[in-house]
């Protein structure tokens, strides 16, 4: 599988003004890029949109940004309701259904937010969206998955107007902090050595001590990430684009979702 990237991250959106949308942005993001790439629109058979805050209930969003790109009527399109896990779980669900065409087959994963409420690692009113071009070739994604729901009533409790509120208690986190470290751990132990690597977290709080020294001694750097923790479904595209990732041959990015989901994925560059 191929990668190819681009990001557009606009200013803060104003009342008084014209507000330009993620799913706008997405569409900019997106011709952008198959511009650079040199990529025909009828050659797109894979449009998944990953967001928290859709443009609709219904329609998908997915189907206005398909509409906004003159895709052809045979492109697989529909969202994803994820936030931070949006990345890992849109590569591995644009990839599955590009490898079922076969090789050669070209998709877009877009990633989106609209931050109304500055709650999703945006600023208040800011959105920001990303377009990865992905071709099917001969290789296959290693992305894992672990669900921590018996963390849920313990890191989350409904506060007023049934909001979620973050209310991590210091015992808890440890305890997170343990199964993502041993997570981690198992994942890289899979994993050839073959090149440079670095490693991304979409919140470094839950990273333990333990784990930053597991990573030392493999030698694999760990980077900054500009939406630590947030939301975070555009932070690898984000490194990708201002070429913070440039040095390395491999990424691996562990996102930690409304501190329940722990996703993996270890992606050749």
């Amino acid at each position: 599988m191929r990668f190819y990237t681009e990001i557009v991250d606009t200013e803060i959106l104003k009342a008084d003004t014209e507000q330009r949308e993620a799913a706008d942005l997405g569409i900019e993001a997106a011709d952008r890029l198959l511009s650079k790439l040199g990529w025909k629109k009828e050659e797109i058979k894979v449009l998944i949109y990953g967001t928290q805050s859709p443009k609709f209930l219904t329609p998908s969003t997915a189907s206005y940004i398909f509409k906004g790109l003159k895709l052809e009527t045979d492109c697989v399109t529909y969202d994803i309701d994820l936030g931070a896990a949006a990345f890992q779980n849109g590569l591995q669900i644009v990839s599955l259904i590009l490898e079922s065409f076969g090789k050669g087959q070209r998709g877009l994963l877009l990633l989106g937010e609209d931050d109304r409420m500055g709650d999703l690692g945006l600023q208040q009113g800011q959105s920001a969206a990303a377009a990865i071009a992905m071709e099917a070739g001969n290789g296959s994604l290693n992305i894992w998955h672990r669900q921590y729901s018996e963390f849920y009533d313990k890191l989350y409790r409904k506060e007023k107007a049934e909001q979620l509120k973050n209310a991590v208690e210091p015992e808890d986190k440890e305890k997170l902090q343990v199964k993502i470290e041993a997570f981690c751990s198992e994942c890289l132990s899979q994993l050839e050595k073959d090149g440079k690597r670095a490693f991304i977290i979409n919140d470094s709080t839950f990273c333990s001590e333990g784990l930053r020294e597991k990573l030392a001694a493999m030698e694999i750097d760990m980077l900054p990430n500009p939406y630590d923790g947030g939301q975070a479904a555009v932070m690898v595209p984000f490194s990708l684009a201002e070429g913070s990732l440039t040095p390395y041959k491999y990424v691996s990015v562990c996102t930690i979702s409304a501190g329940i989901t722990v996703s993996f994925a270890d992606i050749l560059l």
